[in-house]
């Protein structure tokens, strides 16, 4: 993985891990409050291989989101389901244009499209 990025989602801790280059468009994450330890089914498929996933972040209110490299999508925690995130679109259209392009800050997010 080459993004990684975490934070604290329902009182538990995630780490997420993003960029790599035999499986671009998947996500992988740590178990909850262990960030040393990974089950294999924690791995979900957000976007194809032409739309690889650049990087991504927690925000405050414990939502982590992702950018593939067209989209930005919002990961939807299922605990208790068979995965426990699902990824949906995110009303923003546009991707990020290369994986260190963005900023999370304490006034938003900042980050460049492929289009400026």
């Amino acid at each position: 993985m080459r993004i990684l990025f975490g934070g604290p989602i329902n009182g538990a801790w995630f780490n997420f891990g993003c960029g790599d280059v035999s499986d671009p468009g998947s996500i992988r994450w740590t178990n909850g409050n262990d960030p040393d330890t990974a089950s294999d089914a924690n791995y979900l498929v957000v976007s194809s291989a032409s739309e690889p996933l650049q990087n991504g972040w927690i925000d405050d209110a414990g939502t982590p989101f992702v950018f593939s490299s067209e989209q930005l999508y919002r990961l939807v925690p299922t605990f208790g389901s068979l995965s426990a995130f699902v990824a949906v679109d995110s009303a923003c259209n546009e991707g990020l244009w290369a994986p260190w392009a963005m900023a999370h800050t304490k006034f938003g997010t900042f980050f460049l499209t492929r289009n400026g």
